[in-house]
């Protein structure tokens, strides 16, 4: 079952998973975009994990910036 965005934003912080299922991009094109530094990124050991506010932040603006 997919999840709303209202779901996700509940959330302190994301996976690169979720952020692939929000964005509905691969993992590894996730990945990507994560290591880009365009939104901060944690990382913990071996897990990254994205903060949701700023992510969402970087979504809205950049959806914004491609409306004509």
């Amino acid at each position: 079952m997919t999840r709303s965005i209202e779901d996700y934003k509940k959330q302190a912080t994301l996976t690169v998973s979720e952020v692939a299922e929000i964005l509905r991009i691969g993992r590894s094109k996730a990945y990507e975009v994560v290591h880009q530094n365009i939104f901060p990124h944690i990382r913990i050991k071996n897990a990254i994990r994205i903060p949701t506010q700023p992510f969402f932040e970087w979504l809205n603006s950049s959806h914004e910036e491609n409306v004509p």
